[in-house]
Formats: C-alpha cells, sequence, structure tokens
C-alpha cells in the first residue's frame, strides 16, 4: 500500500463526492459535513451507479440508481446485499486529499465482477490526471 495524492478538498463541495483519477485508477472521494474525507470504488457493484452521485447521511451512503446503502468506512452494506471497496482516505494540514491505495497492480475489481476501470457506457473516458474530477454529465 501506498500514500498518494489526490487533490485539495477545496475541489469537492461538502457533501459530496466526486471522481478522481488517482495513479491511475478511477476512486471515488466524498467530502463529509463533518469535514472529514472517505474513499471508495466509484460505481455500485449492483447496476454500475456512479456512486459520486449518491446521498451522503452522516457516513452511509445511499447509490443514486437503486437506494442501496453502504457504509462509506467500511463498505458493508445492507443485509443480503454486496458491499463496495473502500480506501484509507484523510487530509493533510494543508487540505490535500491523501488516499492509501495498493502500490502495485489495478485495484480490486467491483464485487460483481465489472472492473472498476471498465464500468458500463462512457464512464470510462475519465480525466487524463490525478485529482481531476471526471464530467459527471456523461453518465
Amino acid at each position: 500500500m501506498t500514500e498518494v495524492s489526490a487533490g485539495h478538498i477545496g475541489a469537492i463541495p461538502v457533501g459530496e463526492g466526486r471522481t478522481l483519477r488517482v495513479d491511475g485508477h478511477l476512486v471515488t472521494v466524498f467530502h463529509l459535513r463533518g469535514g472529514e474525507v472517505r474513499a471508495t470504488q466509484p460505481w455500485c457493484p449492483h447496476r454500475g451507479g456512479p456512486l459520486a452521485d449518491g446521498l451522503l447521511g452522516g457516513d452511509e451512503l445511499v447509490c443514486p440508481l437503486h437506494g442501496r446503502t453502504f457504509s462509506l468506512t467500511t463498505g458493508a452494506a445492507g443485509p443480503g446485499e454486496v458491499g463496495i471497496a473502500t480506501y484509507p482516505a484523510r487530509l493533510a494540514v494543508d487540505g490535500t486529499i491523501l488516499l492509501t491505495l495498493p502500490a502495485v497492480g489495478p485495484l480490486p475489481t467491483c464485487s460483481d465482477g465489472v472492473a472498476a476501470s471498465a464500468p458500463p457506457g462512457g464512464q470510462t473516458d475519465a480525466a487524463p490526471f490525478a485529482g481531476s474530477a471526471v464530467d459527471d454529465e456523461r453518465v
């Protein structure tokens, strides 16, 4: 595992998430209302919904497509549902978002076997450099 910069917290409004390309990986980073950050895989394992568009409530995320709920800390889902991958995230004193990601190889695939780097539709066309937001209007 290695700690990498994912840009500045000022790029993510409080109470929202953004999908970022970080070291060649797509990761969704959430700016919680309490000021903390959380990081997850970018797509829901159910139908590939963009988790960055989900609703935040405390430390829980609700998928925007079908209302599945996930813990932003553990990735756990509701009873009988598949969870999501989460990644350690913290803020540096200067507001830089720091994520701990695998040092080698791609991030794990989504729990339904769809690679996080190859979701359905136009979502694969992400921004080309670390810390840049993916254009939400394409999803």
